[in-house]
């Protein structure tokens, strides 16, 4: 009888071990493996940096609603702060277009803050443009202000938790090649 009762509590043992094993098995198989942004980074010329990305509420130039960045938690927001009468601004814009086409199917949001500036300039311009990602109007600088802007154009990298992890003070040509697939690795972070 002992032997009947240590065999059987034997094998649920054996069974229990062999059903937690796959499970952990299954389990390291779908952690996601970190990215390593470094060289992705300095393609891009990005300023490495962590910290959390303070939430504001703006005018959006589109809709008579508002933009907050809240509105874009689980999403990857290229964060750029510009003026119509910044020539390395406009510059960009165009590019900017291309990067977020190529990947806002992805969970990637473009938001360009316009600094200081009324809603009929931006409105003219951005028609102009022909730009379709977001236009938020931060016409007392109070969100300038609040991410520490000393220059234009400013552009951060706000990560799918709401972190700032990138900045870029001036120029950058977003549609090069070298440049989209570079950001294409900070694309697959956090990404399911």
């Amino acid at each position: 009888m002992k032997r009947n009762v240590l065999a059987a509590s034997l094998a649920v043992f054996l069974a229990l071990a062999a059903l937690f094993s796959t499970v952990v098995i299954v389990t390291a198989g779908r952690q996601e493996t970190p990215v390593d942004l470094a060289a992705a980074f300095d393609i891009m010329r990005l300023t490495p940096t962590s910290a959390a990305a303070p939430d504001f509420t703006l005018a959006s130039l589109e809709t008579s609603s508002t933009i907050s960045i809240d509105d874009f938690r689980g999403q990857v927001v290229f964060l750029n702060f510009w003026a119509t009468w910044c020539a390395p601004c406009v510059a960009e814009m165009p590019a900017m277009q291309t990067l977020y086409e190529r990947y806002r199917d992805d969970g990637l949001v473009v938001l360009a803050v316009n600094v200081r500036e009324d809603e009929a300039t931006v409105q003219e311009f951005i028609d102009r443009l022909g730009v379709t990602y977001p236009i938020a109007l931060d016409q007392a600088g109070a969100v300038t202000n609040l991410y520490n802007v000393r220059g234009f154009p400013t552009t951060m990298i706000i990560d799918r938790g709401g972190n700032v992890i990138g900045v870029k003070l001036g120029y950058h040509d977003w549609d090069e090649e070298a440049t989209m697939n570079a950001f294409g690795e900070i694309m697959r972070m956090g990404s399911r």
